[in-house]
C-alpha cells in the first residue's frame, strides 16, 4: 500500500513539474531578435518588459517641431518570425510608447504569433504595421489593449480572445478578412475610423460596454450573426460597401 502512494506521488510530482511555466527573461528574448534568430516559445512566462521599440536597427527621423524643440520618431523591425504559444507576460509588451514627446514605435516583417497568452499588463501596437500572419486568437487581454492606427496586411486573427479592459483599434486598417470571432469585449471596444477593405468576421462576438464602430469602413463580407450588444453600440456613419450601415441592415434582415 504504501509503495503505490508513493508511486502516486512520483507521478502526481512529475505532472505538475511538467506543467510549471519556465521563467524566460525579455532581455534575453530581445537579444534573439538582435541577433536574427526565430523566437519560439510555447508555455514560458515571460519577465521583465519586452520592449521591441529599442533594437539594434532602430532608426530615427524628424516628427515635427514642439513647444520645447524637435520631436523625433524611432522606429525598430523585427525582421524575424515570433511564435508564443500559451505564454504568460509578466510585464509590459511594447512596440509603442511616448517619452518627452518622441515616440518609439515597432513594426513587423515576418509572422507575429501570441496565441493563448495572457497579457498581465499593458501591450502596446499603436501604430505598428504587420507586414504577415498576425494571430492573437484566444489571446487574454488584462489591460488596456492598443492597436491605434496598426495596419495589417494579413488578417488578423483574434478569435476567441477576451479583452478585460479596453481594445483600442481606432483608425486601423485590416485586409483580408480580420477574426473577431467569439471575442468577448468587456469594456469599451473602439473600431471608430477603423477599415476593414476585405471583410471582417465578428460572429458571437460579445460586447458587454460601449461597441464603437462610428465611421467605420465595411466591405462584404460582414459577419455579424449572433453579435451581442450588451452595452451601447455607435454605428453613426458607418458604411458598409459605400452604403450607409442602416440601409445595409434593412436589406439584410
Amino acid at each position: 500500500m504504501k509503495t503505490n502512494s508513493l508511486i502516486l506521488a512520483l507521478f502526481l510530482l512529475i505532472g505538475s513539474q511538467a506543467y510549471a511555466q519556465k521563467t524566460v527573461r525579455a532581455e534575453d528574448i530581445i537579444a534573439q531578435i538582435n541577433r536574427g534568430e526565430v523566437v519560439d516559445y510555447e508555455n514560458v512566462k515571460v519577465s521583465g518588459v519586452l520592449d521591441l521599440t529599442n533594437l539594434e536597427n532602430q532608426t530615427s527621423k524628424r516628427k515635427g517641431d514642439g513647444w520645447f524643440g524637435s520631436n523625433k520618431q524611432y522606429e525598430s523591425t523585427v525582421e524575424n518570425s515570433i511564435r508564443f504559444i500559451k505564454c504568460t507576460f509578466l510585464d509590459d509588451v511594447l512596440a509603442y510608447y511616448n517619452e518627452d514627446d518622441d515616440t518609439y514605435i515597432a513594426h513587423f516583417e515576418e509572422d507575429v504569433l501570441f496565441e493563448q497568452c495572457v497579457f498581465e499588463r499593458a501591450s502596446e501596437f499603436k501604430y505598428s504595421d504587420f507586414e504577415e500572419k498576425a494571430s492573437f486568437a484566444r489571446t487574454v487581454f488584462n489591460r488596456e489593449a492598443n492597436f491605434k492606427y496598426a495596419e495589417f496586411a494579413d488578417g488578423p486573427d483574434f478569435s476567441g480572445s477576451i479583452f478585460e479592459e479596453d481594445a483600442n483599434f481606432k483608425y486601423a486598417d485590416f485586409s483580408d478578412q480580420p477574426q473577431y470571432a467569439d471575442v468577448v469585449f468587456e469594456e469599451e471596444a473602439n473600431f471608430k475610423y477603423a477599415k476593414f477593405p476585405d471583410g471582417v468576421s465578428f460572429e458571437s462576438a460579445v460586447f458587454n460596454d460601449l461597441a464603437n464602430f462610428k465611421y467605420t469602413k465595411f466591405s462584404s463580407p460582414l459577419n455579424i450573426n449572433n453579435v451581442s450588444f450588451n452595452g451601447g453600440e455607435d454605428f453613426k456613419y458607418t458604411e458598409i460597401d459605400g452604403q450607409a450601415f442602416t440601409t445595409y441592415l434593412i436589406r439584410n434582415r
